[in-house]
């Protein structure tokens, strides 16, 4: 009897310890942060979190900013990690922490400086906004068109009225990459663009392809630096610019969804002839910043940039 009283206390003990070492708070596999550096800054700066067990690529791991997933980061091994800040709608301290491997390291804080009403990174003498556009009315308050089935992404184009929608009509989309427009909406005189930001020109896009070392590496340097959002191989991605390029794909004139994963398309401001427009894309196997004129009708994503 004493026997086996003995052999269950082990095992229960045995168990113990086993869950302890489950418990992120108590493994020796949890990602621990050391350092960052700086400790303040403003929305754009460059940041370094070092550490132990980050992992040695970031996959699906990603930095917590008060426990919101943020994952534009600029490289990525198993002791460091660069980033730029996203900055904050407050100033003041923010706990940020490291999720790898659905394990959380420890807290540090970090002090907003500046806060900025919403994501933006400079990049050259440019404010680009790190998110794509995101919104279902004009400045002025008044409703763009939302066209969900083929037939009303058609109508709204035969009748070259501004138009948006979800890629795949499914809001959780919306949420990652945005909204689709067409560019009767970026070219609508109520302004689609929110106050203090704007649809940039063409000439503002080849600004930034020049900033970034010209069009055969600039993408490169534009896209999300892993596989979260791009499929592989994501060639030449580093997102060194902070601009966190994601594959939103894109909406076809005959209202089909197409290449989710493999490319994204934003719209530039400019006209080309009367039926065509300026935009650029970039794609999984390329670090190339492609640069070509289409159809209005087409549903790109839209980028802002300041004022």
């Amino acid at each position: 009897m004493n026997y086996r009283i003995l052999v269950l206390m082990i095992f229960v003990l045995s168990f113990l310890i086993g869950c302890g070492e489950d418990n992120p708070a108590n493994s020796s596999k949890s990602p621990q942060i050391t350092s960052i550096s700086p400790n303040q800054g403003k929305a754009g700066d460059a940041i370094t979190i070092r550490g132990k067990n980050f992992d040695s690529i970031q996959g699906l791991n990603f930095i917590l900013f008060n426990h919101i997933q943020y994952f534009a980061i600029t490289s990525w091994s198993n002791t460091e990690i660069n980033f730029r800040n996203p900055g904050s709608k407050n100033s003041g301290k923010i706990k940020v922490s490291v999720s790898v491997n659905s394990l959380k390291s420890n807290e540090v804080d970090f002090t907003v400086t500046e806060p900025l009403l919403y994501e933006s990174v400079s990049i050259g003498s440019q404010i680009w906004r790190i998110r794509n556009l995101d919104v279902s009315t004009y400045r002025n308050g008044e409703t763009i068109r939302h066209a969900e089935s083929n037939e009303d992404w058609i109508d709204a184009g035969n009748k070259k009225e501004g138009a948006w929608c979800y890629y795949n009509n499914d809001p959780a989309m919306g949420a990652v990459y945005g909204k689709l427009y067409n560019w009767f909406a970026v070219n609508d005189p109520r302004n689609l663009a929110p106050k203090g930001w704007h649809i940039p020109s063409n000439t503002e896009w080849t600004i930034l392809t020049d900033y970034l070392g010209g069009a055969h590496i600039a993408g490169g340097k534009m896209k999300e630096a892993n596989l979260s959002h791009w499929k592989s191989p994501n060639t030449g991605a580093t997102n060194s610019s902070g601009f966190t390029a994601l594959s939103s794909a894109y909406r076809y004139y005959d209202g089909y969804f197409l290449s989710l994963s493999y490319c994204c398309y934003w719209w530039s401001a400019s006209e080309y002839k009367a039926a065509t427009a300026w935009y650029r894309g970039l794609s999984f196997d390329s670090a190339y910043m492609d640069i070509y004129n289409i159809s209005k009708v087409q549903g790109f994503s839209v980028r802002c940039i300041k004022d």
